[in-house]
């Protein structure tokens, strides 16, 4: 464990007025748990007194987390795919337009259950199959050829030496054709889906289960992802440093606890080789 020596002034009770936390960005990392200040002598100190105190430095990092719907993967492009396709199987009343719109907003990005959404679908619409059959094309076809984010690739190679995983919930049939089909099982070391271990994000025992896979201790680890709750409370409450991909607006009233904050997956790279060898 690595320490680092500071000051700080004492206060009349006796205690340590601890410096205030900084509101993180992408260019600065908050304060996590661990680094703290801690009074060398207990002994209570006068005012005007200055006080050594040790300083925890923050551990260098040796891997990176993904998210990978909307983080990695465009997940709502390749729902508009699997849209466009079902309306051209069948002969419908609606536009393309209109059918691919209405399935994108009672998707509600991936939060509604995909049994939900197909059954209403082939029952408002003549889509030519009945609900079965629709949720099963959605779940065997719909991610033949999954879209990825441009910077995606790239980015997982530029983090190289660094360990790679990716964190997903979804069923396993759904998620592991998402990852096999566009190739990210070739860019990663290991990938936990939560279909397949039976825990979900944001339980910090998916992340555990992570490491222990990477051999890599949560502190030194990045949790990356674009959801506030699973991905940036989940990996902050797994004791990893977090990195939320703004692909949509921070929810009002919620604590912005994240340590940085990107527009997209390659901003990721600078901030994580900073954090890698400082």
């Amino acid at each position: 464990m690595q320490w680092s020596r500071g000051v700080a002034r004492g206060r009349a009770d006796g205690g340590v007025r601890r410096p205030g936390p900084a509101e993180p960005t992408s260019l600065a990392h908050a304060p996590r748990p661990g680094n703290l200040v801690r009074r060398v002598d207990p002994t209570p100190q006068a005012p005007s007194s200055r006080v050594r105190v040790l300083v925890k430095a923050p551990r260098k990092i040796e891997a990176v987390l993904f998210d990978l719907d909307e983080t990695l993967h465009a997940r709502e492009r390749s729902v508009e795919r699997f849209a466009r396709r079902l309306h051209a199987e069948a002969s419908l009343d609606v536009s393309e337009a209109d059918f691919v719109a209405t399935v994108l907003d009672r998707d509600q990005r991936g939060r509604r259950p995909t049994e939900g959404l197909y059954t209403w679908l082939a029952t408002h619409f003549d889509l030519g199959k009945t609900a079965e059959e629709v949720v099963h094309a959605y779940r065997t076809t719909a991610w033949d050829c999954p879209v990825l984010f441009p910077d995606a690739r790239e980015t997982l190679r530029r983090l190289r030496p660094l360990k790679l995983a990716l964190v997903t919930n979804g069923s396993e049939l759904s998620q592991a054709a998402k990852v096999a089909n566009s190739g990210l099982d070739r860019l990663t070391d290991y990938v936990a889906i939560s279909g397949v271990l039976g825990l979900r994000k944001p339980d910090p025992a998916i992340f555990h289960a992570t490491c222990t896979q990477l051999d890599v201790d949560p502190s030194r680890c990045v949790m990356v992802g674009d959801s506030p709750e699973h991905d940036v409370a989940g990996g902050r409450g797994a004791g990893m440093r977090t990195i939320w991909i703004a692909r949509a607006p921070w929810p009002d009233g919620r604590p912005r606890d994240y340590d940085g904050a990107v527009s997209c997956v390659a901003d990721v790279v600078p901030l994580v080789r900073r954090w890698a060898t400082s």
